[in-house]
């Protein structure tokens, strides 16, 4: 099972994993819906089609998701046939921690290590270590896949670590490069609070226990 301390000593030891997390909004376009997720990006139904390949594919690296609980939009068989398809780790390993105000570790763990960020303009004003970057757009970012990739793939093998925030592409790209002998996280919406920007609930609280 993946935690947060096995996380740290694989980062601290150089040993090379990929994490990669899957929420609702991701689900909601493997299964085909309309629409858009928090985020407001949209369900590409060529981007659902990488999604569902991806996880039929039974990634070998890790791959996380909440709880396996489904909300009313997303059930049914196909939901259920798709989580069924591999062992599912948790997806909120830095939410906890960012929650808990322990998430100095993982930045202290990655004092040493040439990190490269893959992630929308705000959250590339992250302060916390030096990094190289790539940057993404803020809404709907899968419309530079290609471009992105191509960016990637010059540079992934000059970093330790690559960091993503780019929403549901995030998960294309690690499984795209799952190969590399390179540390690959999906970190999601989890920096948003540290740049000033309350995207989802926990953040609010987050930021208010600061104040004190």
């Amino acid at each position: 099972m993946l935690t947060y301390n096995k996380i740290l000593t694989m980062i601290k030891n150089d040993k090379k994993f990929c994490y990669s997390r899957f929420g609702d909004g991701d689900f909601l376009c493997m299964l085909g819906h309309g629409g858009k997720n928090r985020d407001k990006h949209n369900y590409f139904p060529d981007l659902g089609k990488r999604l569902v390949d991806i996880i039929y594919s039974k990634p070998e690296y890790y791959v996380g998701t909440r709880t396996m609980r489904s909300t009313e939009k997303v059930k049914g068989q196909k939901f259920d046939a798709i989580k069924s398809q591999i062992k599912w780790e948790d997806s909120e390993i830095f939410v906890t921690a960012s929650i808990n105000n322990d998430l100095q570790k993982f930045f202290n763990a990655m004092k040493t290590k040439k990190v490269l960020y893959v992630a929308n303009g705000y959250l590339l004003k992250l302060d916390k270590f030096e990094f190289k970057k790539i940057p993404v757009g803020q809404i709907n970012c899968w419309l530079e896949y290609e471009k992105t990739k191509k960016e990637l793939s010059g540079q992934i093998r000059s970093v330790d670590i690559v960091l993503y925030s780019a929403c549901m592409m995030s998960k294309v790209l690690i499984d795209d490069f799952k190969h590399i002998d390179v540390t690959q996280i999906d970190m999601g919406s989890v920096f948003d609070p540290y740049v000033g920007i309350c995207s989802r609930g926990y953040h609010s609280a987050l930021m208010k226990s600061w104040e004190k």
